[in-house]
């Protein structure tokens, strides 16, 4: 009976004037009489983690000369980490009086930190001037960054220098500085060369290194190259053959 009332006051506005649709509830509504929202399984797919929802508007619509007037349902979703910091939004969703909608909402979490995320999820009712909130935690553990040696080769570049290159993979090492170090056969350390910080997770970086440090030509021999960053070290021996040229 109280919903019929609603209804009825509705289409008697539309037919009248637009404005005072924003008051036309002004008592409190029960979620129940206008969403109902279904949460469904989450699933990943394509390195993203997927919550899905089923929202139905349980207002029906009427119809007003042809057209079908209703309450409209707003859908708004973030999520926010820990601290509250907004990490990612989805923009403003509708459900008209009636419909029956399922939205899948997709993040990529590989590139955060260890924590606790929130998806907050709000469906606000336009003409009762209503919202309701659903909120649901997410626990998520970051996979550990690790490194290891790609491959080892040599070429000249374009001044003529015979550069040994050494290739690097990198996992989960987004935002991390590589230094690459190398060291002689007596554990003399004969070269540093800083690294940028990685620009995306499982990459694969590079250093490239002459023999020469300060116009100085090393011999050829055998050189522990180790790679330092984020916390990880690994280490190879490699035999380089130094080539003697006039400038290093």
């Amino acid at each position: 009976m109280k919903k019929a009332i609603k209804l009825f006051m509705l289409v008697l506005l539309m037919t009248t004037v637009m404005m005072p649709q924003m008051t036309l509830y002004a008592s409190a509504a029960s979620s129940s009489e206008y969403v109902k929202l279904t949460k469904n399984d989450s699933f990943s797919k394509d390195g993203k983690f997927y919550m899905s929802f089923t929202i139905e508007n349980l207002q029906k619509p009427v119809d007003v000369g042809g057209l079908n007037i209703g309450e409209q349902l707003l859908v708004d979703v973030s999520i926010t980490n820990s601290a509250g910091k907004r990490i990612t939004y989805w923009n403003t969703l509708s459900v008209t009086a009636g419909q029956k909608k399922t939205y899948n909402f997709g993040t990529d979490f590989s590139n955060l930190p260890s924590g606790t995320y929130t998806l907050t999820l709000k469906v606000s009712a336009i003409l009762a001037s209503e919202s309701w909130t659903w909120a649901y935690n997410i626990n998520h553990k970051a996979p550990e960054s690790s490194m290891s040696f790609k491959s080892y080769e040599t070429y000249f570049d374009n001044d003529g220098r015979y550069m040994h290159k050494f290739r690097i993979q990198c996992n989960n090492m987004k935002g991390k500085d590589l230094t690459f170090k190398a060291y002689n056969a007596k554990g003399d350390l004969v070269c540093t060369i800083p690294g940028a910080k990685r620009a995306s997770n499982n990459e694969i970086t590079w250093f490239a290194w002459s023999g020469y440090n300060s116009g100085v030509r090393y011999p050829s021999g055998n050189y522990t190259i180790v790679i330092t960053g984020g916390g990880k070290t690994i280490r190879k021996t490699y035999y380089l053959e130094i080539l003697e040229r006039a400038e290093g």
